[in-house]
């Protein structure tokens, strides 16, 4: 994934964790999906 592209994801998870904690699991399965590929 690009780097870019990475912070965006991270930095939108941060703003939405705020909200909706789920974000956190959202944010693990990314990092673990990106370790598979």
């Amino acid at each position: 994934m690009h780097r870019s592209l990475r912070v965006a994801l991270q930095v939108a998870l941060e703003n939405s964790t705020q909200r909706f904690p789920m974000g956190r699991v959202v944010e693990w399965e990314l990092s673990f999906t990106e370790d598979l590929s």
